[in-house]
């Protein structure tokens, strides 16, 4: 497995399911201005034959046969770390050791990973019907897979500096994403809206009555870059906070969305000067609690054949606290 999520975080919903192109550099002389006047009518999209496009996959797919070898890491893949299969429609859950509280509400228990879903609903009579389901999240990069039928996404994390770097510029050319999409890390809810969510990509929002993954949200186009598995929710306000992260300026982005999750109410770069594997943020009713460590990830360090993740040794752990910029309208 490429990556691995360790803690179980879990979700619970209360309620029944249901411009102008840039001038040309080339002198624009007499002599070229026929030839380009030519060239401006030429589709930039070439049509590629189905088969010339089953060959090229095929033949990149043995390439990276040939070249690159996977090393079974056993612990991350067997016992409670095993894949688990889907199991398709929802089960009735029969043997129930003990008995469910008093006053205990209806509603759905989520957790991360593949989606898993236990349904806690009361007939007419009172009695109590549990039942579960699972399904993984359908993201982009799933649905690759899934339609050639085979693991095509290369590890990016751990391994040969060299092989790793590779990794990202083949995923890029076979897959079209330096990373997978797992959407496995945690899940929230936001607005009534269920998200399924993993670092390094935006959420997917997910049927809680049935775990179909729907879209991904991106706050109606006004976040475009990673975003936090852990987003924390204003008290009173119901407003959520979120950061995203990334190897490229800006290292180190703070959003605040409406509670109604309809508008990016203020969005601002920290101005962090390298990027730093940052997982969490906290949130007071006031404050935002930043968090800057030591370990960064710089991708030079993968060019010149280091590991791309270093702790550090001229920085320690720093902790800002900010006020909370909810009523800033971002412009």
């Amino acid at each position: 497995m490429e990556s691995l999520s360790r803690s179980a975080v879990i979700c619970s919903i209360s309620r029944t399911p249901q411009g102008p192109s840039p001038p040309n550099s080339l002198p624009s002389t007499s002599t070229f201005k026929p030839l380009l006047q030519r060239l401006k009518p030429l589709p930039l999209k070439v049509e590629v034959p189905e088969q010339l496009k089953a060959a090229s996959l095929n033949l990149l797919d043995s390439i990276v046969e040939t070249v690159f070898r996977f090393e079974k890491e056993p612990l991350f893949s067997t016992g409670n770390f095993a894949p688990v299969a889907e199991i398709g429609e929802a089960v009735q859950v029969s043997a129930i050791e003990g008995g469910i509280p008093e006053g205990f509400p209806q509603g759905i228990y989520l957790r991360n990973g593949m989606i898993h879903a236990t349904y806690f609903s009361k007939d007419g009579e009172g009695n109590w019907n549990v039942s579960y389901k699972n399904k993984y999240v359908e993201t982009e990069s799933f649905l690759l897979e899934k339609n050639r039928n085979k693991k095509l996404f290369l590890p990016t994390i751990t391994g040969d500096p060299s092989a790793v770097l590779a990794s990202f510029y083949t995923n890029m050319v076979r897959c079209g994403q330096p990373v997978k999409f797992e959407a496995n890390t945690s899940v929230f809810e936001h607005a009534g809206k269920l998200y399924a969510i993993s670092e390094q990509n935006l959420p997917y929002e997910v049927d809680p009555s049935n775990l179909d993954t729907l879209k991904s949200w991106d706050v109606n186009g006004t976040w475009d870059r990673p975003f936090t598995s852990h987003p924390k929710r204003v008290p009173h306000t119901g407003e959520l906070v979120i950061m995203g992260i990334a190897i490229q300026k800006p290292y180190y982005v703070l959003g605040v969305i409406s509670a109604d999750g309809t508008k990016m109410l203020h969005k601002v770069d920290l101005q962090f000067k390298t990027g730093v594997l940052v997982h969490e943020l906290g949130v007071t009713e006031n404050y935002n609690i930043i968090m800057d460590y030591p370990l960064e990830i710089r991708i030079n360090r993968a060019l010149a054949g280091t590991n791309q993740f270093l702790g550090s040794e001229l920085k320690t752990t720093a902790v800002s606290i900010s006020s909370i910029p909810s009523r800033m309208v971002m412009r």
